[in-house]
């Protein structure tokens, strides 16, 4: 699995994704975590850029 969350996103707080990860981590389950810096909701910033 693949989280990918925005440090910018004010849609979904973070808090979210890290709840997840901590339900996974307590079941043994791997997974990815990307924070890519200064994006919000949409990934739009610098080369990630439309």
């Amino acid at each position: 699995m693949l989280f990918i969350h925005g440090t910018s996103d004010e849609n979904t707080p973070l808090s979210t994704t890290i709840r997840m990860e901590d339900a996974l981590t307590k079941v043994w389950k791997s997974y990815d975590l990307l924070l890519p810096p200064a994006e919000g909701h949409s990934f739009n910033q610098g080369k990630n850029g439309r």
